[in-house]
């Protein structure tokens, strides 16, 4: 009965895992970036964002930039985990390779610069992280990995290779979108210093949509609902006391679908300094953007996973780093 006991708390950990990705700055806020990425002491337009205290060293006037990007992106992923070898699909192999698709149609940038004299102003607005959708039709590794540890686990407390196989339906689908308005005011103080103070404000929107559906495990040659080969499972290291019909209902909850449709978003601002050396033809510059408190709020539709963090109403700390 102890054995029992320990195999059904393991099995309720194991029974769905998931996990948010960070934040990654988008440095392409400029086409000029595509040229050339060295772009943190520009003296142009596109400083609004990359330099903005070299705004100073510019012509007086208005100068604007405006531009369109888009982006096809691959993201492989590989995980290596022994119990994936009783994937069906793994052939054998403790490693599995992940595979996602992201599409971005249009990414818009736009920079813009007014000086006058020893006084200057820009802003920038921008995708400054995220941007886009990444499918995984076949999940990841956190995801699989729980559903390829009931087999081995199944096998070492029954003594025997009951489970020589699983399947199961996994696909995960995240959006993360940071719209990004910053607005900077500066001063040229002679001809070789110029500095600028400003604010970023940031909305900061993420969807995460993923399922693990149809869990099956293969037991004397047959692929069966994992409900079933659990009831067994529990019924024969009980050695009969719990009936296979009874155990079948203590554990379907275990391996049921789960599902998850989660909405994050929220509000945030970055101060941001910049400084400008400028002496002959060379130019130094300096920008710190400070730590960005964010608290995102869920708004979820669905969320049988288990997983606290997406729970409806939660908010979660999700801090941009200086």
């Amino acid at each position: 009965m102890k054995r029992m006991i320990v195999f059904l708390v393991v099995i309720s950990a194991a029974a769905f895992t998931a996990k948010a990705g960070g934040y990654v700055t988008n440095t392409n806020q400029n086409v000029a970036f595509l040229r050339n990425p060295a772009q943190n002491a520009v003296i142009g337009v596109q400083g609004a964002y990359f330099n903005p205290a070299g705004i100073g060293f510019m012509d007086n006037g208005w100068h604007l930039a405006f531009d369109v990007q888009s982006a096809l992106q691959r993201r492989y992923t590989t995980s290596t985990y022994e119990p994936l070898k009783y994937g069906v699909d793994n052939e054998g192999r403790g490693y599995k390779k992940y595979t996602g698709k992201s599409f971005v149609p249009a990414l818009p940038h736009l920079s813009l610069a007014f000086k006058h004299d020893n006084l200057f102003a820009s802003f920038h607005f921008g995708v400054v992280s995220g941007g886009g959708k990444a499918k995984y039709d076949q999940g990841l590794g956190s995801f699989e990995a729980p559903v390829a540890m009931i087999p081995a686990l199944i096998n070492n407390l029954a003594g025997t290779r009951m489970v020589t196989g699983y399947d199961a339906d996994i696909n995960l689908t995240g959006e993360q979108y940071n719209f990004a308005g910053q607005l900077n005011i500066g001063y040229k103080i002679d001809s070789h210093w110029s500095v600028s103070a400003g604010v970023r404000l940031n909305y900061i929107s993420n969807y995460y949509v993923g399922s693990l559906r149809n869990i099956q495990l293969q037991y004397a040659g047959q692929m069966l609902p994992a409900a079933n080969v659990l009831g067994a499972a529990v019924s024969a290291i009980s050695r009969g006391l719990i009936p296979t019909e009874a155990a079948v209902g203590m554990v379907g909850g275990l391996v049921s679908d789960k599902n998850l449709d989660a909405h994050q978003k929220d509000i945030a601002w970055t101060p941001v300094l910049s400084v400008d050396y400028k002496t002959g033809k060379f130019n130094f510059s300096g920008r710190y953007e400070f730590n960005t408190k964010v608290r995102l709020k869920n708004d979820t539709k669905a969320n049988t996973t288990g997983i606290s963090q997406f729970d409806d109403g939660k908010e979660v700390a999700a801090d941009i780093p200086g």
